[in-house]
Parts: C-alpha cells; sequence; structure tokens
C-alpha cells in the first residue's frame, strides 16, 4: 500500500514540473482532492446485506470509516477478531438508516463510538436488530425505530466472523436466530484455536551489516514413512475454521431467553423454514465433525426448534461458504447446489434427488436457488437465467438477455422465494460498459421493463441489494467514476432510478474528473476498450497530461464506473483533480509473447486518446503496481515515448533486468543493451528502487520498484545536451519522500549486463 501511495505522488511531480497546468476557477474554489479525503472514504461493510423494510420505507446497512477501524486496529486480540470479538473486517462500522422518500439518512449508532454492523429489519419493519461492542463485547442489539431507542436483547456474547453470519428473524418476529460464543468455553480458549498471529518485528539491519542471502534446499522426504491422517479434530487443533466455532442459537426478542439449539458447531449459513418450527444449516468440518476435512465440504442439517437433536439430511455437500440451499414455500423440502448441480432433499429425510446432471453448472458463491412455487427453482448458470422442474428436473430457459453479462438474480442474499410470479435480473452490457437491470415475466417469458445506466453495481453482489415484500421496489448500491458507492432506490417499471444518500461529501464535494469510453483495434483486429478518466477541470479544446496505467492480461476498461477507477490509496481522481487525464487500457497478452502484446495492445490505445485532441503526445506517463509494475518496464523498453514512469512492486530486479534487456532491438534485429541502470537503497527505510535512463536528449525515466516497509522514490536524470540543469547520470535523488528524509545512497550508472 505505501508502495503505491509513492506512485501516485511522484507521477504529478514531475510531469508538473514541465508544464503547469493551470486549475479552472471552479477547481480552485474547492481545491483538488486530498489524500486524507480518499483515505476517509467510507465503504459498505464487507459482506453485510443492505436491508429494506418490507413496505420500502426505510432502509439499513452499515459502513466502515478506515479512520476509525485503523485508530482501533491495535485493539486487536488476534489477527482475525479485535479485543471485544468483532472480526478484524467489521471494526469501525455503524448502522446507518435512510428514509427512502425523504431521502434523509442518520448514522443511528454514532453515539456509541463502537463497533456496529449486521442491521437486520423485524419482518413489520417496526425493530432493527443488529450487531454492537458498544458495552465491551459483541452483542445482539435493537432500535425500535419509533421510538428511536435502544436496548440489549441478551448479554450473551455472540460469534460470529464473516459479514453473512448475520440475524435470522423467525417468520413471525418472536424470535432471532445468531451464533453465540460457545456456553462455558473461555475467550482465551477460543482464542488459542486460532491461528498464532505474528509478533515479532522486523529487525533493522545496521548499515555496515552484512545483506547477503542464503538459500538453502529442502532435504527429500523420506516416501516410506507413513503419511499422517487426513482426519483433524479441530477442537484442539489450531485453524482459521475456528473462527466459526459457535453455537447456533435462537433467541427471545422481549424476554431476551435463549436457546441453543445446536452446540459447537462450525456453522456458516442457516434458514429459517416458512412454518418458524425448524431451521436448516451447514456446518464446515463434515461428518459431525469426525471427517476428513475439506475446506468446500458441508454438512446440510436440520433442527428443530422445540428441542429435539439435530439430524443430518445431506452429507459432504460441496460449496463455496455453505449457503446454497432454501426451503420450499410449503417447507417440505429443501434445495440445494452440490459441486454445481442442483438437489432437493424431504425435510424428513431420505435420499436426495439429483434435479441436474452436469449439463449445467449452478454455482454460486452466496446465491441459493430460488423457488418460484413448489413445483419448479430458478437459478442461473452461464448468462442465462433457468428454471427448474421439481422433482422432474427439466431445464428450460426463462430469460436470455442478448449481448449482455447476466450478474445476479435482484434479490437479497438469503432469499428462498420469489414473491411474484416476476424477477428481475441485473446485466452488465461489456461494449458500452452500462449495467442495469430487466424484469422477466416467468408466466410467459417476456422482458417487462429495462434500464440501463452508467453506474457499476457494488462488489458486494447479493448483499448489496433488496427487495421490498411485494417485489415492487429495488434498493440497490451503485457507484460511478466520479462518485463513491451510494444507496439507489428504483421502481419494478425501471423507468429511472434515484440516488438516496451523499455517504461521502468530503470527496463529493470537489470538482472530479468524468469518465469516457475510448476504443481502438488490437494488434490481431479485435476490439480494446480504454477507461479514460478526464481532468477535473478539462477545458475543450485543450490538451492534458496523460497517465497510463496498466497491467498485462487484464482488462482494466471494466473500472470505468468503478470510483476513481480503483480503491484506496490508488484513487486515480487525485490525479485528476490536479489536471491529469488516466487512461486504463485493455492489455490481453498470448503465453509466450507477454511484453511484446503489452505495447502491441495498449499504444495503440494511448494513439486513440492523442487522435482524438484529448492528450498532449509530448505529456505521457507511464504507472503500474505488480504485474502492472513488471508491465511498466517491458512498455518502456519497447518505446521512447513516455517522459515519466513508476513501477511498484513489480518483478525481482535480477529477473527484470533479464527479462526486458532483449527486446530492446535496432532496426535491422539487434539487441541493443544502451540503457543505463542506477540502484539506490534507503538505509531507513528499507527499500531499494531501481532507475532506468535512455541516453536520449532531454529523456526522463523514473522507475519505483518498493520493496520491504516504506517505500521512497527515486529519479535519475542523464545531464541534457544543451546545458540546462540536470542531474548527472548516475545520481539520484529523493523525487518525493514521504516523512523522514531521503535517505538514499547512490550508485553510479553502469551497463547492464548482457544476457
Amino acid at each position: 500500500m505505501r508502495a503505491r501511495a509513492i506512485a501516485l505522488l511522484v507521477c504529478p511531480a514531475l510531469l508538473a514540473a514541465q508544464t503547469p497546468t493551470v486549475p479552472s476557477p471552479a477547481a480552485a474554489m474547492s481545491g483538488p482532492l486530498q489524500i486524507r479525503d480518499v483515505l476517509s472514504v467510507k465503504t459498505f461493510a464487507d459482506r453485510v446485506q443492505l436491508d429494506l423494510t418490507a413496505d420500502g420505507r426505510f432502509v439499513a446497512y452499515a459502513l466502515q470509516d478506515p479512520v476509525r477501524a485503523a485508530a482501533r486496529d491495535g485493539a486487536a486480540a488476534s489477527r482475525y477478531f479485535s479485543s471485544t470479538g468483532v472480526p478484524r473486517g467489521h471494526v469501525g462500522t455503524d448502522v446507518y438508516v435512510t428514509e427512502v422518500l425523504a431521502s434523509q439518512t442518520k448514522n443511528i449508532t454514532e453515539a456509541f463510538r463502537s463497533s456496529n454492523w449486521s442491521p437486520v429489519w423485524s419482518p413489520d419493519g417496526r425493530n432493527l436488530a443488529f450487531f454492537s461492542d458498544r458495552d465491551g463485547a459483541v452483542r445482539v442489539w435493537l432500535w425500535t425505530r419509533a421510538t428511536r431507542q435502544f436496548r440489549r436483547i441478551t448479554a450473551e456474547p455472540v460469534r460470529v466472523y464473516f459479514g453473512f453470519e448475520s440475524i435470522r428473524w423467525s417468520p413471525n418476529g418472536r424470535h432471532i436466530a445468531v451464533k453465540l460464543s460457545p456456553l462455558d468455553v473461555p475467550r482465551a480458549q477460543l482464542d488459542r484455536l486460532l491461528p498464532a498471529s505474528a509478533t515479532a518485528a522486523p529487525q533493522r539491519r545496521a548499515d555496515e551489516a552484512v545483506t547477503a542471502m542464503v538459500y538453502r534446499s529442502n532435504p527429500v522426504a523420506d516416501t516410506t514413512a507413513p503419511a499422517p491422517p487426513l482426519a483433524m479434530n479441530l477442537d484442539s487443533t489450531r485453524s482459521f475454521l475456528n473462527a466459526e466455532l459457535a453455537d447456533l442459537a435462537m433467541i427471545h426478542v422481549v424476554t431476551g431467553r435463549v436457546k441453543r439449539i445446536a452446540p459447537r458447531v462450525r456453522v456458516t449459513g442457516w434458514q429459517w423454514s416458512p412454518d418458524g418450527r425448524a431451521i436448516a444449516y451447514t456446518t464446515r468440518q463434515p461428518d459431525g465433525g469426525r471427517g476428513l476435512l475439506v475446506y468446500d465440504s458441508y454438512d446440510l442439517w436440520l433442527v428443530d426448534t422445540l428441542g429435539t437433536p439435530p439430524r443430518e439430511l445431506a452429507p459432504r455437500i460441496i460449496q463455496e461458504y455453505g449457503l446454497n440451499f432454501s426451503w420450499s414455500p410449503s417447507g417440505r423440502s429443501i434445495a440445494y447446489t452440490s459441486d454445481g448441480q442442483l438437489h432437493v432433499v424431504p425435510r424428513e429425510g431420505g435420499d436426495a434427488t439429483k434435479l441436474s446432471h452436469y449439463q449445467r453448472d449452478f454455482s454460486s458463491s452466496y446465491r441459493a436457488p430460488l423457488w418460484v412455487d413448489e413445483q419448479s427453482l430458478l437459478a442461473v448458470s452461464g448468462d442465462t437465467l433457468w428454471r427448474i422442474a421439481v422433482p422432474g428436473g427439466e431445464t428450460t430457459p426463462a430469460a436470455v438477455p442478448e449481448n449482455r453479462r447476466l450478474l445476479a438474480i435482484v434479490a437479497p442474499a438469503h432469499a428462498q422465494r420469489l414473491p411474484r410470479p416476476r424477477v428481475t435480473i441485473a446485466l452488465h452490457d461489456p461494449a458500452t460498459k452500462l449495467s442495469g437491470f430487466r424484469t422477466v415475466d416467468l408466466v410467459n417469458g417476456t422482458f417487462a421493463a429495462r434500464l440501463e445506466e452508467p453506474h457499476a453495481f457494488g462488489v458486494d453482489g447479493p448483499y448489496h441489494t433488496d427487495l421490498s415484500s411485494d417485489g415492487t421496489i429495488i434498493a440497490y448500491v451503485a457507484e460511478r467514476g466520479d462518485r463513491p458507492p451510494e444507496v439507489r432506490i428504483t421502481q419494478d417499471d425501471l423507468t429511472h432510478s434515484n440516488r438516496i444518500t451523499t455517504l461521502n461529501p468530503q470527496v463529493t464535494r470537489v470538482l472530479l474528473g468524468a469518465t469516457r469510453l475510448v476504443k481502438w483495434a488490437g494488434p490481431r483486429g479485435e476490439a480494446l476498450y480504454g477507461a479514460l478518466l478526464m481532468p477535473g477541470n478539462y477545458e475543450p479544446g485543450k490538451r492534458f497530461p496523460l497517465v497510463v496505467k496498466v497491467y498485462g492480461g487484464s482488462r482494466l476498461s471494466e473500472r470505468i464506473n468503478r470510483f476513481g477507477l480503483q480503491s484506496g490509496i490508488d484513487n486515480l481522481q487525485l490525479l485528476s483533480t490536479r489536471g491529469y487525464g488516466v487512461l486504463l487500457p485493455d492489455a490481453p497478452v498470448r503465453v509466450g509473447t507477454p511484453m511484446e502484446d503489452l505495447a502491441a495492445t495498449v499504444m495503440p490505445g494511448v494513439d486513440s486518446v492523442i487522435a482524438l485532441g484529448l492528450a498532449d503526445p509530448d505529456r505521457l506517463a507511464l504507472m503500474g503496481h505488480s504485474y502492472g509494475g513488471y508491465s511498466v518496464f517491458a512498455i518502456l523498453v519497447q518505446t521512447n515515448r513516455f517522459k515519466a514512469a513508476v513501477s511498484s512492486g513489480g518483478s525481482e530486479q535480477r529477473r527484470l533486468h533479464k527479462s526486458v534487456q532483449p527486446l530492446r532491438r535496432d532496426a535491422r534485429g539487434r539487441q541493443r543493451r544502451r540503457h543505463r541502470v542506477v540502484r539506490a537503497r534507503s538505509r531507513e527505510h528499507g527499500w531499494t528502487s531501481l532507475a532506468v535512463s535512455r541516453p536520449v536528449p532531454g529523456e526522463l525515466a523514473l522507475l519505483l520498484s518498493g520493496q520491504g516497509g516504506d517505500a521512497g522514490a527515486v529519479a535519475a536524470r542523464r545531464r541534457r545536451p544543451d546545458g540546462a540543469a540536470g542531474a548527472r547520470r548516475g545520481d539520484v535523488r529523493c523525487a518525493a519522500p514521504i516523512g523522514k528524509g531521503c535517505g538514499v545512497r547512490a550508485v553510479r550508472g553502469r551497463r547492464a549486463p548482457p544476457r
């Protein structure tokens, strides 16, 4: 993360030194986007359901404040939970409620000064249950909408890890089903079942210390020795799966009486039956905790809420998280997927009926098969919505959206049945990059309505979508390149949508850059696209400096409607609001020729932006991280057009020298090893960097390869022939230090060694 922060700070400094951009009056009023504002952008809590009341009047959700999360990170008891039992991914969260018609939003837990998440409305919409550690441990709390009063339902502590391990209200609203900390098991004992945290701090080396690395080979294993048993007892073994160890319990909402219906289970998914008399659930370790441990293998169980012991319905079903099962409308059957295939098992037990036979893959991370009625199910495979007959298994297409990617069925993640014989699906157009909805009439198979807009849906899919009980109002999370994720509302006629929140005013007050789609032909005639982030102060007719962000093998144009075209400190609006355009090009590569393909796919995209009269061909920069850092080097050695480049977290330097060097050839195809290499390292911050410059008059190349802790930036310039100011070849200076001094020791430039 720190190395990437440097990349964004360095490029503007170098380009601005060449041709400063004068901000427009509107931009000057608000000023450019600040890093502190980007780092304070609130995000929707990981896989926590956006929850709409049954009448569609109020929507509740949880947001995480990264500043608060970082401040409380030191209170972590382990790498999985805080000292109060909050999962590390939900530290610093608050519960928000938005009134739909008035578009008024309130942080209802702001005064708690704690972590609060997983808000779920009661069936009548009067009460909101959620998790909070406000009194020193995670417990279930209730907020009454009419009185705006809070109360703790029970003193028993909660034990949940994933965001989807949420509160489940019973159909009549009298009970909730939730995971509690195992009875009579101290917190310290639970922590001892988790993988040990690395607490040793890295030792700083003295400047004179030996920096050589010694490599040793591992001895050949004795194949004659007996293999250890594959089965393990997680109750006595450190494992990340023990983060899910809990008692599944039902709690009376009024009295707070607790009934532990499935003690000491590693449960991840659970669902009430329609009559509220039973709960189906999955356990992570199959065979009652005694069998072989397989990551994606679960047992499906059923427990009667009257207190009879749990009984197994389906052993060793294969799912990603154990969430893909649903009750039929009558409650007589449960449908589930296993290894991508659909099955139905009777509530009373017995053999399961397999409905599909590997003709199609119905695997889903979170979505269970949805019941249309007692005789049919809906599920997605590929870009088609299928209707599956029960029990015969006949499969027919219910919706085939032409030239669109089918993203999801619009329904909350824990949905089991459709409220009516119409279904809304979320779609994406890979050509226009628009996303939207279509409503399908299941009676005649026609599309009843459609809506497509320049938005990207929330990254957590079904957890960022909800429906009113009658299916007429849709609440969902969406974002744009110039707008962080917000809550939007539309109706089933899909005529338009409305944004009902402004969750990050510190960002939206700034004049942010808009996005546009650029298209060009690839080296084999294929259509390639690029997401172009315009300068926030763009004036038609004026060319702007262009930063090209690359990542070989990816289709970065798909990020065109993601805020800042990326998250976190890499938010490219930091460049846009300072007068720079940013291009994220598609860069498909083939096996065996990645470097040639990178130049052949990216450079025509750059030319397209120049041909549109937008980018200045004399002010081009290149940047990339990880494999994108390697991609920077791969392109840089094949063209002289870039004036600056930043590579962060790229390939190891010796391997990098070997890989990029041979591709620099002259007109006759001979290798040209004319690159000058400068190495530098920081004694204080423990990073190493590599700068490569070419003997071309006035040319500047800056490359960064951060390693270890805090990263820095190194600029290497060669003396210009006109005698203008510039460092000598081999000199190194700090271009954009963070915090303390640069602490760089330079090594004079030398020729790169032949391969």
